[in-house]
């Protein structure tokens, strides 16, 4: 056993074993640029980037089996780990490169902690409007709870990943506590529009209160899909069952009345709460002259946390960070026409705990490399010193 594991630490931090770790990257960076041109940026970052293994078909017919870019970096951190730290050989000759070895094993270090912990979103406010919340790009989620002035009570959250994995005629039930239903999800359309429906539809294109939900191709762009889904509620005491139908895009949430109270379920994208709330004051934007090309844009925000309110501005070039999450201006735009038009801002939010970490990265790689160029110039003066006559 002791001899095994022995033949597998020298594999591990053999230089061999880097070479093919460098080459099978460069060749997953080339499959995975090919991918996105046709599927777009986050199905291929999916497929090979965040994978430890995947099937790569090369000319749309041969299949390749390839390990994926996060089994391979695991991998070449054990190597680096075990192979420039552990076996190298220590001394002040070779403290620069040993000092270079430990930034590349921070930034590796830093890409996981981002990959694992990290968040991301955005937030759409118009002038006056307040949120202590963000929206995730891609993920939706269903949410059933009493509503009262807009807001949900005892909300119960239905994460996306419990139920858009669901294939045709498969049925999901879902037991929500503290609420008089329960609710199935018997159908889960990727990107679809909401239409009027005919009374004899197919079971395809089934119609549920006059409306029935049309299957559209679902967009490389995952962000740019409207899902829906078909669903039943099912009463806990008294009732017959109920079908329903859910839409990401602008719609009535569905109402289901039971002992004089209301409850709504719907469909949204999937939020993240913050820890303080934010109100968005003003927005403003400037063209360069003669052009449609932004100058600036400029969101005037009062952030309130604890009693306390503080105001900030985030514009194009000057994100706003506090207790780990960043706020860029992302985008801009007009809800309504004419004179009842409204502003909004649209900034994008990353919550990274690991957001500095490449740069403390690049700061030891850089001090192991001049040092490492200190001593071999040194090194060398002192050689020309001894040779002259």
């Amino acid at each position: 056993m002791r001899l095994a594991l022995e033949k597998l630490y020298r594999v591990i931090a053999s230089t061999r074993t880097s070479c093919v770790l460098f080459l099978l990257l460069l060749l997953l960076t080339f499959y995975g640029t090919l991918y996105q041109v046709e599927y777009g940026l986050y199905p291929a970052q999916q497929k090979y980037f965040a994978s430890f293994f995947l099937v790569h078909w090369a000319f749309g017919a041969i299949p390749i089996p390839l390990p994926g870019a996060y089994l391979i970096l695991v991998v070449l951190f054990a190597n680096l780990l075990c192979g420039a730290i552990f076996r190298a050989r220590k001394g002040w000759a070779k403290m620069g490169t040993l000092i270079t070895h430990v930034g590349i094993l921070l930034l590796l270090l830093g890409a996981f902690v981002a990959h694992e912990c990290s968040d991301s979103g955005y937030m759409l406010l118009h002038e006056g409007d307040r949120a202590a919340y963000f929206e995730q790009y891609r993920s939706w989620e269903i949410v059933a709870g009493e509503e009262i002035d807009g807001q949900y009570t005892d909300a119960y959250v239905l994460a996306g990943k419990r139920f858009d994995s669901i294939e045709p005629g498969e049925i999901q039930a879902f037991s929500i506590p503290n609420l008089p239903f329960d609710l199935s999800v018997d159908r889960y359309i990727e990107n679809c529009d909401r239409v009027p429906g005919a009374p004899n539809a197919s079971p395809d294109t089934k119609t549920v209160g006059g409306y029935r939900l049309l299957p559209l191709a679902s967009y490389a762009d995952a962000e740019r899909n409207t899902p829906g889904a078909y669903i039943t509620l099912q009463p806990k005491y008294t009732g017959e069952p109920r079908e329903a139908l859910l839409w990401g895009g602008p719609s009535a949430p569905v109402q289901f009345i039971d002992g004089g109270k209301s409850y709504s379920i719907t469909l949204r994208r999937q939020r993240s709460e913050l820890p303080f709330r934010l109100t968005l004051d003003s927005f403003t934007h400037e063209m360069h002259p003669r052009s449609n090309m932004p100058k600036e844009f400029k969101s005037s925000i009062t952030k309130e946390e604890g009693g306390v309110r503080q105001a900030f501005s985030v514009t194009m070039n000057e994100p706003f960070r506090h207790q780990g999450y960043t706020f860029y201006q992302s985008s801009w735009g007009m809800s309504g026409e004419g004179k009842t038009a409204k502003p909004y801002t649209i900034l994008a939010v990353v919550r990274n705990p690991a957001e500095q970490w490449p740069q403390y990265a690049c700061l030891i790689i850089t001090l192991g490399m001049a040092l490492h160029f200190v001593y071999k110039l040194s090194s060398y003066l002192k050689m020309e010193a001894r040779q002259r006559p």
